[in-house]
């Protein structure tokens, strides 16, 4: 009995050794994500958030990633690779950014591949970070339907973080083969995306507020130019050289536009009743406005991010003031 003991007792204090690991390994990631955050949004309200300053942010967050896959390791041995989809597998991620991983396994997912996910996942929640996430046999690849536009255009923008490079390297052979053997398919399928994408703006560049992601010539459009040169093969190659100076000085400044609107303590936006109203200063949870001679007391607009994230606020009258921040209740603000 003491010797049973002695080895639950044992358990306990390896399971409490764990969790502070745990503990200790979170609250260092979280110290160094919050100063790589406030470096970048230094960077970028100095107008030098561009494609490096995005690079070097894509970078510290592989490490972040590349940390928490080693210590779940413990869970399974079998193969896998981590990689980063999107806007982070092409090393543009800005504040705010979401996080697009793709968890890749060899063989069929049992319940030590689940645990493996989620130790891999919850501390990313838990820093805060918006994550976007697939999680993915080989097998899911065997016929890669090319009708399946976003699924194929993520598998192209795969970039390993943390793995086995002979998985990945699989893993590109098979989605290289079906863009070879269907590749007209799959250009057609990618320019009807773009079609409905830009249908929203009325397919015009004259944008009087644009996107800088999603509208007409945005960086949705520049990596799409980049898809079809990929699927396009050979028959883009001089265009690509061409004008590739010219798209990666348009990319740097909308990179950098972009890096300016998410960065951390930039000031906001302000709309009441549509239309732009002048904020002479800004500062956490506070606004100094000056509305408009005609505008009238009622709910104002403020867009903190430069992508529309909204959200209705009171506002006094047309002398300049500060005005604390305060949501309206749901009910207040219709």
């Amino acid at each position: 009995m003491a010797t049973d003991s002695g080895a639950g007792e044992m358990t306990r204090d390896a399971r409490d050794g764990g969790l502070a690991d745990a503990r200790a390994r979170r609250t260092q990631m979280a110290a160094a994500l919050a100063a790589t955050r406030r470096e970048f949004a230094l960077e970028a309200r100095q107008g030098r958030g561009g494609r490096d300053a995005q690079a070097r942010y894509a970078a510290r967050m592989d490490e972040v990633v590349q940390q928490l896959v080693e210590a779940a390791r413990v869970h399974t041995s079998r193969p896998l690779v981590v990689c980063a989809l999107g806007g982070y597998g092409r090393r543009t991620l800005c504040l705010h950014s979401d996080i697009d991983l793709m968890i890749l396994f060899e063989h069929t997912i049992g319940r030590d591949e689940e645990r493996f996910v989620n130790a891999v996942l919850q501390p990313l929640w838990d820093l805060q970070l918006v994550v976007g996430h697939q999680v993915r046999e080989l097998a899911d690849f065997d016929e890669l339907d090319t009708g399946n536009t976003e699924f194929l255009l993520s598998a192209l923008d795969a970039r390993p973080i943390a793995g086995d490079d002979q998985l990945f390297a699989r893993l590109q052979k098979r989605v290289a083969t079906v863009v070879s053997e269907d590749h007209a398919r799959s250009i057609d399928a990618l320019l009807e995306l773009i079609e409905q994408r830009q249908l929203q703006f009325n397919g015009t560049i004259y944008q009087l507020e644009p996107d800088i992601k999603n509208a007409p010539g945005g960086l949705r459009d520049i990596a799409a130019m980049r898809y079809l040169q990929t699927l396009g093969g050979d028959r883009f190659d001089s265009d690509r050289a061409k004008f590739a100076t010219l798209v990666q000085d348009g990319e740097e400044f909308l990179l950098r536009v972009r890096g300016v609107n998410l960065s951390d303590g930039g000031v906001p936006e302000v709309r009441l009743s549509g239309e732009p109203v002048p904020v002479i200063e800004a500062s956490a949870g506070e606004l100094l406005v000056r509305p408009l001679a005609h505008h009238v007391d009622g709910p104002i607009e403020v867009i903190v991010t430069g992508e529309r994230a909204t959200g209705f606020y009171d506002v006094g009258p047309a002398e300049p003031h500060a005005a604390t921040v305060a949501p309206l209740s749901a009910e207040e603000s219709q």
